[in-house]
């Protein structure tokens, strides 16, 4: 059962100019303008996680928001961030990457990334 609302709703792309395959946006007229920006699977592994270049992807995303807000309309008042996966509601972290920084001893950049977006 979903939990969006089964009403059709209008739905327009948004230009993902420089993002990748794992980045999708497009916004939505429900009640109000929502934004919904889809995460992807990584095509290499199939997992669905927040590498650190998608952390990298997804605070490009919220800057050309923050841009696009300031320089022709205004932001939608409501974004939502999901996976594209059928199963998942939310991206994870990358697990991987996690035990290779911790393996390498690597807390500065493990921090890094947790701060990151």
């Amino acid at each position: 059962m979903s939990a969006l609302p089964s009403h059709t709703a209008a739905v327009h792309s948004l230009p993902n100019a420089g993002f990748s395959p794992r980045v999708t946006t497009e916004k939505r007229a429900l009640m109000a303008d929502t934004l919904w920006i889809k995460f992807n699977p990584d095509e290499k592994s199939g997992l669905q996680n927040f590498t650190p270049a998608l952390v990298g992807e997804f605070q490009d995303v919220l800057d050309s928001l923050i841009g696009a807000a300031g320089a022709r309309e205004a932001a939608p008042p409501y974004t939502v961030v999901q996976s594209t996966h059928p199963d998942y509601f939310s991206v994870g972290g990358d697990l991987r990457f996690f035990r290779h920084c911790i393996e390498k001893r690597d807390a500065p950049r493990l921090r890094d990334y947790s701060m990151s977006a």
